[in-house]
């Protein structure tokens, strides 16, 4: 059965009431026409890091308008080289050192990721006695640049040496034998 009521006035309300209990579903279809007036205050809210390409910042959910009191979660990605440190609003107040980090916006806000750089070190295996140095892995791989691998302070880089039907390994540079060695990453090597 389909009713019509023509509604003509503001905050006007439908209930439904009456269902049959034998009734398993019913289809309720509702159209408006007109005007709808939404009056929930809406807010604005920007990101940035610094300093600046230290890292990304995702956030969910995505827009920059929101309707006040929306809850947002903001993740901070460094970049290689960086360390998150913490959430600043605008005038540099610190909002948390969470991260992921949950806000909730009651007013318009200006939120930055601070990063802290962290030293990297050079690392760069050289072969000898005819090996190549494809004979040689490192795990993590490291940042490439222009050909050397770069790791952040702390690292811990494990070498495998492998040998081949020509070529065996025997030790590395100090002196030890066993094919795997930990370089804990703590200046150039």
């Amino acid at each position: 059965e389909e009713l019509i009521y023509p509604v003509n006035r503001k905050n006007a309300a439908f209930r439904f009431g009456n269902f049959a209990a034998n009734q398993n579903g019913y289809l309720i279809s509702l159209e408006i026409k007109g005007n709808i007036e939404i009056n929930v205050p809406q807010v604005s809210l920007s990101t940035s890091v610094s300093p600046l390409n230290a890292g990304t910042i995702s956030q969910v959910p995505n827009g920059i308008e929101f309707d006040e009191n929306t809850e947002i979660v903001l993740t901070a990605s460094p970049q290689f080289g960086f360390a998150f440190s913490k959430w600043i609003d605008g005038e540099g107040t610190e909002l948390s050192t969470e991260n992921p980090y949950t806000h909730t916006l009651s007013q318009s806000i200006d939120i930055t990721a601070v990063f802290n750089p962290l030293n990297t070190y050079s690392l760069q295996v050289e072969t000898s006695g005819g090996a190549n140095d494809y004979l040689i892995s490192a795990s993590p791989a490291g940042k490439m640049i222009d050909g050397i691998a770069y790791y952040e302070e702390g690292t811990e880089v494990k070498l495998t040496a492998s040998s081949n039907k020509i070529l065996t390994f025997t030790n590395w540079s100090d002196g030890t034998t066993e094919s795997e060695k930990i370089v804990r990453m703590t200046e150039n090597r």
